[in-house]
């Protein structure tokens, strides 16, 4: 069992200044053995198969922080947004109270970095931005246009996160939309390819895409039997 402690701060930092914001790699964490037999998969393809999967890689993202990925990095909130989809599955607390634990005690890195500067990518997979008006505004002035020198994959993933977060303040929405459903031919071609089996990040980005695009009605589930 793993534990980590969020609310006592004096534990891991001095016994002044408790109510200082603490960054994720500096709170207090332990290990505790115990006589539990972890739950095993097999290669059966049921819900409950899946979901224990689902349950172990969140667990695995909390229990083994990337301590060197900035808070304000792409790969850090796709990993808040995993946990969250997690969360919105099993309606399970203790997920949620991590994310809020994440949320609350993290220093905000973006305050001395140059608006104009931040990463496209990093901005719309950010967790902060709901009440950051600046932020916001770039979101609603996105265009397709700004994506042509990312990766395929992490291209498209950030566009239907995007729709699907920021649709309400999307200016180019419709047309985002459209260019996804367009595509998704050559999205299933490349998930197919050899290209497909380069790295385990653009395999998930892949999938992302399309079960993305199903589970919030921008494709039909016909679209998929011609491939």
């Amino acid at each position: 069992m793993w534990l980590q402690n969020t609310n006592y701060i004096y534990y891991t930092h001095v016994t002044r200044g408790k109510e200082t914001s603490l960054d994720f790699k500096d709170r207090y964490q332990t290990a505790v053995k115990m006589n539990l037999k972890k739950t095993t998969l097999n290669s059966e393809f049921t819900l409950a198969n899946l979901k224990e999967l689902l349950r172990q890689i969140t667990e695995r993202l909390l229990e083994n922080p990337d301590c060197d990925l900035a808070q304000n990095d792409w790969r850090y909130g796709i990993r808040f947004a995993g946990i969250d989809a997690f969360y919105q599955i099993s309606k399970e607390e203790r997920y949620k109270n991590e994310l809020r634990n994440i949320q609350q005690y993290q220093t905000e890195e973006n305050d001395d970095i140059d608006e104009e500067e931040i990463d496209l990518c990093d901005l719309i997979w950010s967790y902060r931005i709901e009440n950051d008006l600046n932020a916001l505004q770039k979101i609603e002035s996105l265009t397709l246009e700004d994506f042509d020198d990312y990766e395929v994959s992490l291209a498209f993933a950030s566009q239907i996160y995007a729709v699907k977060n920021y649709e309400n303040y999307m200016l180019a929405i419709d047309q985002v939309k459209a260019n996804y459903t367009k595509s998704i031919g050559y999205l299933l071609e490349v998930l197919q390819s050899q290209y497909f089996g380069k790295t385990s990040r653009i395999k998930a980005l892949m999938i992302y895409c399309v079960t993305a695009g199903l589970r919030n009605g921008y494709l039909k589930k016909s679209i998929l039997i011609q491939f």
